[in-house]
């Protein structure tokens, strides 16, 4: 019986090469995060405190299900998670200076800051940037 992931295997010759596919994962997890802090923050807040999380973590989101399509190597999806992990970034400065629930927020942030980083840095890699051609083709 094939699978999912068999059949994936068989039509791409070529394997993700590692920086793309711990990208994937980062980007993956920050979207989980964008998901779970929201919900935590709406059980212990409120529901005002988990609308302003789900805003500050759109990006993760959006970043999370590009990376689902890490697999083709279209050269778009690159270049939105960098801009979006740019964007993650400059929000986690808006979030320090407008809060002030403490060392949680501090290491929330530094958490964002950390995975999206680590996404453009993994992005950019030459391993990355041959995968997602401007053909799709990776």
């Amino acid at each position: 019986m094939v699978t999912f992931t068999d059949s994936a295997r068989f039509h791409s010759a070529v394997p993700m090469p590692g920086p793309v596919r711990e990208a994937r994962e980062a980007a993956l997890g920050l979207a989980g995060f964008g998901i779970l802090y929201p919900a935590a923050l709406g059980l212990t807040l409120g529901g005002e405190a988990a609308v302003t999380a789900a805003l500050h973590f759109a990006p993760s989101l959006l970043i999370g299900l590009l990376a689902l399509g890490f697999r083709s190597g279209d050269a778009s999806l690159r270049k939105s998670v960098l801009v979006l992990a740019a964007v993650q970034i400059l929000l986690g400065l808006h979030i320090i200076g407008a809060t002030d629930l403490g060392v949680i927020v501090v290491l929330t942030v530094l958490y964002v800051w950390g995975t999206s980083a680590m996404l453009i840095y993994l992005l950019r890699r030459p391993q990355a940037v041959a995968w997602f051609t401007d053909d799709g083709q990776g």
